[in-house]
């Protein structure tokens, strides 16, 4: 099973269509994942959405990376309606903190270690 990540971008205009999403695929959609980092000097979050595989061997994660506050430090409007869509949809919402993807050479290795940590936690299907 091949697992990939499409980016949606970093969170401002983004929400909408992550959330659009979380509407249109409410059949498909198997978990929301929040990950809180520090970047910068300030907390912010992702969101994940995770996604049943498509056809047995491809498996969607479509994320908004690093661009949303965290909203214990700053209130808004972009997480409320990110988990508040998913709520609506019965998608459960998980929380981890990671790592930020500037800590990594490359974005492709920022998402083969957020892989390793889904598949651990069993959020995604192990390698076949």
């Amino acid at each position: 099973m091949i697992q990939q990540f499409i980016e949606l971008g970093e969170g401002r205009a983004d929400v909408y269509e992550l959330v659009s999403l979380i509407e249109t695929k409410k059949d498909a959609a198997e978990h929301l994942l929040r990950l809180e980092t520090e970047k910068s000097g300030r907390r912010v979050v992702s969101y994940i959405l995770v996604c049943a595989p498509a056809g047995g061997k491809f498996q969607p994660l479509y994320v908004c990376l690093e661009g949303i506050p965290h909203p214990e430090d700053q209130a808004n409007e972009r997480s409320r309606m990110i988990e508040a869509a998913a709520e609506k949809h019965h998608v459960p919402l998980a929380s981890f903190a990671v790592k930020p993807s500037s800590e990594f050479y490359e974005r492709d290795l920022f998402y083969q270690h957020l892989i390793g940590v889904l598949r651990m936690n069993l959020l995604i299907p192990r390698w076949q």
